[in-house]
């Protein structure tokens, strides 16, 4: 009997002794496996910032270019709004329902057409001049209660 507990007990222990082992070896294997899978990680890491480095150049370029295509647009989208609002003040004109209506709608299309005639410009000259004014006003004000 014991014999057979002495043959049992090595058994037993040589078995434990195998499963610790491979246990260990697989460790050791995950170990190895996730290093690699870091040392991959940071490659990658390293590759995407380089190309995400490259995409915002070359997003920098087509902005500078799409600006410069924008600025020499920007004159045909303001003869465009001044269309709009042309056809808007037609609008206006025709369904009028009130008197009252047709002569507001006929007051806003004149001053619109004042505008496009070129009576803007004088316009612009006096608030020009307003605005000189009234900076020479504020510089007033302000020497006035610096004097105080």
């Amino acid at each position: 009997m014991i014999l057979t507990e002495t043959i049992l007990a090595t058994l037993i222990a040589g078995v434990l002794g195998w499963v610790g082992k491979g246990w260990l070896q697989a460790m050791r294997s995950r170990d190895n496996r996730h290093g690699v899978d870091r040392k991959v990680d940071a490659e990658l890491e390293q590759h995407w910032t380089k190309t995400t480095l490259e995409l915002v150049d070359t997003l920098r370029v087509e902005l500078t270019e799409a600006k410069k295509e924008l600025s020499a647009l920007r004159p045909m989208e303001s003869r465009l709004a001044h269309f709009e609002e042309a056809l808007d003040h037609i609008h206006a004109l025709l369904s009028s329902d009130t008197e009252a209506e047709k002569a507001a709608a006929e007051r806003r299309a004149r001053a619109f057409m004042r505008r496009m005639r070129g009576d803007e410009a004088v316009g612009q000259e006096r608030q020009v001049a307003q605005r000189k004014i009234s900076i020479k006003r504020a510089v007033k004000d302000i020497e006035q209660k610096e004097g105080l």
